[in-house]
């Protein structure tokens, strides 16, 4: 972004430029006129002293011409580059809303069903195998699952965010389908492992072409952390 921003500083430095310099020709145009209708008042004759005046009256219209489409096109790029910085604010913000888990989104991706009891290590290593893999968002049980979501136990109940979810645990995630099943299901992976240790524990990845998955329930507000100035 800094340097879009560098780049348009030099242009509108170009284009001030330029406008500065037609208005130099301008102005110097209009001297040489004023000095030659003074010569040619002694020198020539009157139908001579009419063409010269005629002609530098074309050249001076002409030059407003190009100072006028100057202007236009300075004041074109200057709301094209609002428009363009604008553009770029709200491409930013709406990613920081999906990372945040701030709205609804959809795409292509994968189901992991898990069939058996999980630890909340287990499970969190899961969900951190998931994300290691390239995706992009994920729930568990329906429950958006975000950098400062807590899964934990509360009474012998697994809980995301607060919220109760109970055995077959899903969680979805969207991403690229065959690179996240890739990496899930792998010789030595997380699953590969799990099952190796948990007797009658069965996991299934399965890929899909589109996925939704909810905003997260839970808003977390700034209450001391604050931008540097």
């Amino acid at each position: 972004m800094r340097s879009s921003v560098s780049f348009g500083g030099r242009t509108a430095q170009l284009t001030l430029a330029a406008l500065s310099f037609v208005l130099g020709l301008f102005v110097a145009a209009q001297l040489q006129a004023q000095r030659r209708i003074s010569l040619a008042r002694l020198t020539q004759s009157t139908t001579e002293q009419a063409l010269l005046i005629s002609s530098l009256v074309e050249n001076n219209a002409r030059l407003r011409q190009e100072v006028a489409l100057l202007q236009d096109q300075l004041r074109q790029y200057q709301i094209d580059q609002g428009r363009g910085m604008m553009r770029t604010l709200l491409e930013e913000l709406t990613r920081i809303r999906i990372v945040n888990g701030e709205v609804e989104v959809a795409g292509p991706g994968v189901e992991v069903w898990i069939f058996g009891e999980l630890s909340v290590l287990d499970l969190q290593d899961l969900v951190n195998e998931v994300r290691n893999t390239g995706a992009e968002g994920l729930a568990i049980n329906g429950v958006r699952v975000v950098a400062t979501t807590v899964i934990t136990r509360q009474g012998g109940q697994m809980t995301v965010d607060g919220v109760a979810v109970n055995v077959p645990y899903v969680l979805t995630a969207i991403g690229n389908p065959a690179t996240i099943e890739r990496g899930l299901t792998r010789m030595g992976g997380v699953i590969d492992l799990l099952m190796a240790e948990q007797e009658g524990l069965a996991i299934r990845v399965e890929q899909k072409g589109e996925i939704i998955l909810p905003a997260c329930q839970v808003r977390r507000g700034f209450h001391y952390a604050r931008v540097r100035e």
